[in-house]
């Protein structure tokens, strides 16, 4: 009952905050522009190389002892960083190897009658690399592939020298260890439609509504919206490419508009559309599903070599539905399943594990005044473990987990600039954690946090 009337109270006070005048859109119900955007095609490339050089010379006096020691490594990196963006392809692709050489040396000296000396040195050598593919290409209409490839490798080798010496009667010994591991994700799968990312369209449009209060209708051309928008898809990038990133995004700004004239009031109160919380909107749907497969190994060789190997295969299934009613509303579903069969070694027959999620979420921004967003989620979980026959006992030794999970959770933020910031978050959880154990059935969670900033005066002398 307590729960209701929280929920009830936020629902009159968020619907007492839609009576009040907002600044925003002119006409909300004008969505044509997101229907109507495409993907531009742009791109970046970023190669880089990294180099550092480190060190240390440590020396002590401690009861009867003298100490040194010093290190010193070098860590040479290259990568590259490659994106695309179009309506054909959307490309993602990073990469690096990384290059180590450490050395280290310890001295022990005793200063006592009884004469000790010990000395060690050791030598690292490593060698690591990483590369990222996550490529979906249009191959005709809206048909597209879905690939995904994830390597990572690290060879490590160390050497040891190390000599103990008491009353001039010594002992030597050296060690080599040699490590190394690779781990592999691929994915391969086919899909159909399209979700685009039309956030910056939106925002292109928050420009517009904000150049007419300050008297640039230039602006309202649906070519300039879409120009602006083809811009702002370019601005994260622009700190990933420039150190001074606002200085070349509002320069490419400016060579769109080159006839028009901005002085710095003008220029601010448009630029401010940057901060507003319009949220990540999309609009669109797709599916796609496919095959996955999982590598592991790891060999370590000291005075014996231990190995380990892990593969797996799976297939999933993705589904996603973005649609905005309003320049205000959107409405979202993702729905996913993923099976695996997770053959570890040769003492696990059979060891497959499937999950299933479903999340459903509406999104409410009255422009620089109110966002909530009211989100449904659910998932389940099933992982069974059967070793074989042979290597068990008893029965207790085959177990299964079966989990199930809901989430009912609303967001509201309403903000009135340098006057009122009220912000309440409450989530609901139901879990059911199922270990073939009956005293494991239910739990249940509530959580909320409502805060508010009043202000009574601000003032700037």
């Amino acid at each position: 009952m307590r729960i209701k009337k929280i929920m009830l109270c936020l629902l009159l006070f968020a619907a007492g905050m839609y009576a009040q005048e907002s600044v925003g859109f002119k006409d909300p119900n004008d969505i044509q522009p997101l229907l109507d955007y495409r993907l531009p095609d742009w791109g970046y490339n970023v190669f880089r190389l990294s180099l550092d050089l480190n060190g240390s010379d440590n020396s002590s006096k401690q009861r009867g002892y003298e100490r040194n020691a010093n290190n010193n490594s070098l860590n040479l990196v290259p990568g590259v960083k490659i994106y695309r963006e179009s309506e054909k392809q959307i490309l993602t692709l990073n990469g690096s190897v990384g290059i180590s050489r450490k050395t280290e040396s310890n001295t022990s000296i005793s200063i006592l009658p009884d004469s000790i000396y010990s000395k060690s040195n050791y030598k690292q050598y490593t060698v690591a690399y990483n590369f990222v593919v996550d490529w979906n290409y249009y191959l005709k209409g809206r048909h597209f592939l879905d690939l995904k490839l994830n390597v990572n490798q690290k060879y490590e080798e160390v050497k040891g020298k190390s000599l103990y010496q008491y009353r001039s009667v010594g002992q030597s010994r050296s060690s080599k260890t040699v490590q190394q591991r690779v781990e592999t994700y691929s994915l391969l799968g086919y899909g159909f439609g399209r979700v685009r990312d039309v956030t910056h369209t939106i925002r292109a449009m928050r420009f517009r509504e904000r150049a007419r209060v300050v008297g640039i209708d230039a602006l309202d051309d649906p070519k300039a919206v879409y120009k602006i928008a083809e811009l702002l898809s370019k601005y994260s990038s622009y700190r990933t490419v420039y150190d001074r990133s606002q200085k070349y995004f509002w320069r490419d700004y400016y060579e769109l508009f080159s006839d028009l004239e901005f002085d710095a009031y003008k220029h601010y109160y448009i630029a401010d559309a940057l901060s507003e919380n319009i949220g990540s909107r999309f609009e669109g749907w797709k599916v796609s599903f496919g095959l996955s497969h999982i590598t592991y190994f790891n060999q370590s060789m000291s005075t014996s070599i231990e190995k380990s190997k892990n593969k797996r295969y799976g297939a999933y299934l993705n589904f996603q539905y973005y649609k905005n009613y309003s320049l205000r509303n959107q409405f979202s579903t993702k729905i996913s399943g993923n099976y695996e069969d997770l053959s570890v070694d040769e003492f696990v027959r059979y060891n497959p594990k499937s999950n299933f999620s479903c999340e459903i979420r509406n999104l409410t921004v009255l422009t620089d005044r109110i966002t909530w967003s009211n989100i449904f989620s659910a998932r389940v979980n099933y992982f069974k473990f059967n070793p074989k026959e042979e290597d068990i006992t008893d029965l207790e030794s085959k177990y299964y987990l079966d989990q199930k999970s809901f989430d009912l959770s609303t967001i509201f933020r309403y903000y009135i600039e340098d006057n009122v910031v009220l912000t309440a978050n409450m989530q609901y959880l139901l879990s059911r954690p199922e270990f073939n154990n009956p005293r494991f059935n239910r739990q249940n969670s509530f959580t909320y946090n409502i805060g508010i900033d009043y202000y009574f005066d601000k003032s700037l002398f």
